[in-house]
């Protein structure tokens, strides 16, 4: 029989009087709002004003939470998963699943759409209050808030069992100081793991975006799969699914979401790069960012999902075509002019186009795109593009382009 209590019972989860506050302060700076709320002799100012600035961020990571009247703590929504990637996140479905970590409870609403029941553990019997809270304007009624963290409730709990576990440690347990390393967050999931891998036939790691892909290898006994999320080519999540059975491993999970969106699974291949030199205007696809953070940018290039008749090149990681793709998960620019690189004649090309102000990106080179810009003298911004990479037929080269 599960075990567990309630603490800090006459904790209210909402500031008196909030919802008033969040209209009045709506666009505000939370200094103002301290001292205004100060002359007006309010009680609990640093709450309101931490929950006013928690709202805020949470307008483009949680919106549907925020129509619904949901409240965040600052800190606490700083380190939530955003709505769009917990949706994108699991393909699982069964019974019951546990969820370590709930802070806000964003992965735990994600899983209650997927499974009967959601035990989730919040060690700060506060922010437990203020997840129920929210899952109670969520309309969530499958999922139960214990405030216990992991350790102890696995203790005392020895003979539950779940179809699915997934943990979110906490990455910066001690203020203002983050970590990449799972001993180094809390709980600390290379200690549980013996204890999870017996509870679950399945377990899901969140890490950091920065997580280094082949670590994971090394220091996660029972991985079957690593996965990326990219939303708008920007990587917001690394994970890794473990198993105590002796499954198979599976290719790697890149997660596409925003305007290009899909999933895509592939397996690193050993190098086999066959390039060409780039000669003449066309196309240049850039894959997403997902397929650069896991190595398999080359990979995506000749699959079968770039819908590509042929690549004529494939640059250090720039896909080059005489057409566009019909299909493909990342950027794709249409070539005007291609040049060798040298700043000087650059800038007088760019001069004489009458540019001003262009976007630069750059595969192969060493170079920081902040360096480039100085020798350049030229801004950022504007619809134009100018594409840097090393050259199979040798030197470097620079391709004004503009995105389709």
């Amino acid at each position: 029989m599960m075990k567990s209590r309630h603490r800090d019972k006459q904790f209210s989860p909402v500031p008196a009087d909030f919802e008033l506050y969040a209209i009045e302060f709506q666009d505000a700076d939370p200094a103002d709002v301290a001292l205004i709320l100060g002359k007006r002799g309010v009680k609990d100012v640093a709450r309101i004003c931490d929950f006013l600035h928690g709202l805020k961020k949470a307008k483009g990571k949680l919106p549907s939470w925020v129509e619904n009247g949901c409240v965040f703590p600052s800190r606490a929504c700083e380190q939530s998963s955003g709505e769009e990637v917990a949706a994108l996140r699991f393909q699982v479905s069964g019974d019951t699943a546990l969820d370590l970590c709930c802070g806000l409870g964003v992965d735990a609403l994600a899983l209650s759409k997927r499974f009967n029941q959601v035990i989730t553990l919040e060690s700060n019997p506060q922010l437990a209050a203020i997840a129920r809270f929210n899952f109670s304007r969520m309309n969530a009624e499958n999922i139960h808030v214990i405030d216990r963290d992991a350790l102890e409730f696995l203790r005392n709990n020895p003979d539950e069992k779940f179809d699915f576990v997934f943990a979110d440690p906490d990455r910066r347990p001690e203020k203002d100081r983050r970590s990449l390393k799972f001993e180094d967050s809390s709980p600390d999931i290379l200690q549980l793991l013996p204890e999870l891998m017996g509870r679950s036939p399945f377990l899901m790691i969140k890490a950091s975006p920065l997580f280094d892909l082949t670590e994971a290898g090394r220091i996660l006994p029972g991985l079957i799969q690593s996965h990326v999320i990219s939303i708008d080519n920007e990587i917001r999540e690394t994970g890794f699914l473990l198993s105590a059975a002796e499954l198979k491993k599976l290719p790697y999970r890149l997660i596409i979401g925003g305007s290009s969106s899909g999933d895509v699974l592939l397996n690193p291949m050993p190098e086999r790069r066959i390039f060409h030199p780039i000669e003449k205007p066309g196309f240049i696809h850039e894959p997403d960012a997902a397929f650069y953070k896991a190595g398999v940018t080359f990979e995506y290039l000749q699959s079968e999902h770039t819908d590509f008749e042929g690549i004529v090149n494939a640059a250090r990681g720039y896909g080059w075509s005489n057409h566009r793709a019909s299909v493909f998960a990342g950027r794709i620019f249409e070539v005007s002019d291609i040049i060798p690189f040298r700043p000087a004649g650059i800038s007088r090309f760019l001069r004489q186009r009458g540019i001003s102000r262009i976007n630069i990106t750059r595969k192969g080179m060493e170079e920081s795109v902040e360096n480039i810009r100085k020798k350049l003298q030229i801004s950022e911004g504007g619809d134009d593009f100018l594409l840097l990479t090393e050259n199979p037929g040798g030197g470097r080269v620079a391709m004004l382009a503009r995105r389709m």
